[in-house]
């Protein structure tokens, strides 16, 4: 993987998107026939047994930033579709963490639910993406690109190599997370982590969306190019 001192491959992506909008196309170029949102795993901490305990309770930390174990923990997942039966919420391509914020006493969650995480898709979803997008991209090239709000020095990054090569950005020092954008020479697909959303959106043709949607192990909604993807808090 290299790193490219000249973001000009960027340059589709930042001059089609409508950055005051409210749509998929605020985060992603609307000029795709599908698109997916990818909502990021919760886990269930089964080393909690009070159901009623909430982060805020248990640690003293404030609302989301509070539900981050230090160290590993015995877990399991429980799926966004099946939190929403449970707690009453619409599930609906809108749903974002804080439809789940907004029900919990107090807006804490509980203690026993640990994620999603914001700006960054975990390994095994990278994974997923990556052998469901591998027959679309073949053997050219992939860029990553970070906004300067994802990296640590408050400078866009932006890096080219293979489609797999997307797992090496985990251990890029100067970012957080996975890339805020990835996608192939050709632009057939699009892959968007924005920094502060529990969900990652892909745009790219109707084989990609279904594919996604046939996955054993990402969670997903259907999106339109004019459908309000749901907001963060």
């Amino acid at each position: 993987m290299e790193q490219l001192k000249d973001h000009g491959a960027f340059d589709w992506i930042a001059h089609s998107r409508d950055p005051k909008g409210f749509a998929v196309s605020r985060l992603v170029p609307p000029v795709f026939s599908a698109y997916r949102k990818i909502l990021h795993p919760i886990l269930r901490d089964l080393s909690i047994g009070d159901r009623l305990l909430s982060w805020d309770q248990a640690v003293g930390a404030t609302g989301w930033a509070g539900r981050a174990p230090d160290g590993p923990f015995p877990s399991t997942r429980v799926l966004w579709r099946e939190l929403a039966a449970q707690y009453a919420v619409e599930f609906t391509p809108q749903i974002t963490d804080d439809s789940f914020t907004r029900v919990f006493p107090g807006r804490s969650w509980p203690r026993y639910l640990v994620g999603p995480h914001e700006g960054t898709l975990d390994e095994e979803s990278c994974r997923r993406l990556i052998d469901i997008l591998t027959s679309h991209a073949g053997t050219q090239r992939c860029f990553f690109y970070y906004d300067l709000i994802a990296t640590r020095s408050l400078e866009a990054l932006l890096y080219v190599g293979r489609l797999d090569q997307v797992l090496s950005t985990f251990q890029i020092e100067r970012a957080h997370g996975t890339p805020s954008y990835w996608w192939p020479e050709d632009r057939t697909w699009c892959v968007c982590t924005d920094w502060d959303l529990t969900y990652t959106i892909v745009g790219g043709s109707s084989d990609v969306a279904l594919a996604v949607d046939n996955d054993a192990v990402l969670e997903s909604v259907q999106l339109s190019r004019t459908a309000t993807e749901g907001r963060h808090r």
